[in-house]
């Protein structure tokens, strides 16, 4: 069984150092410390895709540098037109292959998301509190699905 796909927006917290680390290690914001325990806790793992204003679409396992870059309107335009062809294709064939999704982005984010994913997007919505809610039901349905291996790498 295929895992269901989680969007979300990287996070403003980063862990610090000159290293370069992967994505979900790097990211240091709630939704990412959630799913850092909940991988730690060895359940099975949503497909994880994240949106970073410098890099655009990376998947959980990329390895990246600490930065500093803010998502501007600008910076949300050349990624939504200059990687459609790339960040969004990849993005639309795992909305595809996915069971379902759930997306947790706002403002910009989303907008890019919106424009790569050509179709309706099932997102969080309300403050952090709700999104942080909505992401514990998308792991939580994860530990009651037994065929669903943990699909990230615990080393």
């Amino acid at each position: 069984m295929t895992p269901p796909l989680l969007l979300l927006s990287c996070a403003d917290r980063k862990v610090p150092g000159p290293f370069v680390m992967r994505a979900l290690d790097r990211y240091d914001g709630p939704a990412f410390r959630m799913l850092r325990n909940h991988r730690k806790a060895k359940h099975p793992m949503p497909d994880l895709c994240i949106l970073s204003a410098k890099y655009g679409l990376l998947y959980w396992d990329d390895n990246i540098q600490v930065y500093d870059q803010r998502m501007d309107e600008a910076t949300a335009n050349q990624l939504k037109y200059e990687k459609v062809n790339t960040d969004g294709r990849f993005l639309r064939l795992r909305l595809e292959a996915a069971p379902n999704h759930l997306c947790i982005a706002g403002g910009l984010y989303l907008d890019v998301f919106r424009h790569w994913a050509m179709r309706d997007l099932t997102i969080a919505d309300g403050g952090i509190g709700d999104k942080l809610k909505a992401l514990r039901l998308l792991l939580d349905g994860l530990k009651t699905t037994p065929e669903l291996q943990p699909q990230l790498d615990l080393t």
